[in-house]
């Protein structure tokens, strides 16, 4: 019983350890396909979409407004084509290629994450595994404990080199943000969606 109980309490640990990252709140709060939905308590929500190189967001909280950013930088806003100068193209351009790497990105976080969660609930099955292992005269809870360690140490780091990808990605957010800000200024449709 007490290496059942030791046992238990390792698995929870070591699950506590590993689903970890997923306590660092994101902004990013769904992340599929080639769309994210970012979630500012402040501003509302809006989900970013690529279809066909084109960036489309949609502003959710307010009634569904819909931006579009296509390849050649022509900006649209629910469906109409808004003219722009040479400098807000230029703005529409680095806007769309930081939208496009950011999205990829948060792909790619979201699925190591996915893996880190699986290789966790792995380990959480090995320790459970050991504790089969513990019948066995050669085997005693000390080596358990080390060979979970070992296994628990390896997911943490995998844990935190996705944290510091993760924080890139913010980063990158608030450049995309601070282009944003500068689109809003520089475009009065935009302003005016409160954009």
């Amino acid at each position: 019983m007490r290496y059942f109980a030791l046992t238990l309490f390792l698995m929870i640990f070591l699950f506590g350890s590993a689903m970890g990252y997923d306590e660092h709140k994101s902004k990013y709060s769904k992340i599929k396909d080639d769309c994210v939905t970012y979630d500012y308590h402040s501003y509302g929500s809006y989900e970013v979409d690529v279809e066909d190189g084109t960036v489309i967001i949609t502003l959710n909280d307010r009634d569904a407004d819909v931006v579009e950013i296509t390849e050649d930088y022509e900006l649209f806003i629910n469906g109409d084509r808004i003219k722009t100068n040479d400098e807000q193209k230029k703005l529409l351009g680095k806007f769309h290629a930081k939208t496009l790497v950011l999205v990829e990105q948060s792909k790619v976080i979201g699925l190591e994450g996915a893996k880190i969660g699986a290789k966790g609930a792995g380990l959480g099955l090995k320790a459970l595994g050991g504790v089969f292992r513990l019948l066995d005269d050669e085997y005693d809870t000390k080596d358990l404990e080390r060979d979970l360690e070992r296994e628990a140490a390896k997911l943490e780091a995998d844990a935190e080199e996705l944290e510091l990808q993760a924080e890139e990605i913010e980063d990158m957010a608030d450049e995309l943000e601070e282009i944003a800000d500068d689109l809003a200024r520089s475009i009065p449709e935009l302003d005016d969606l409160d954009w």
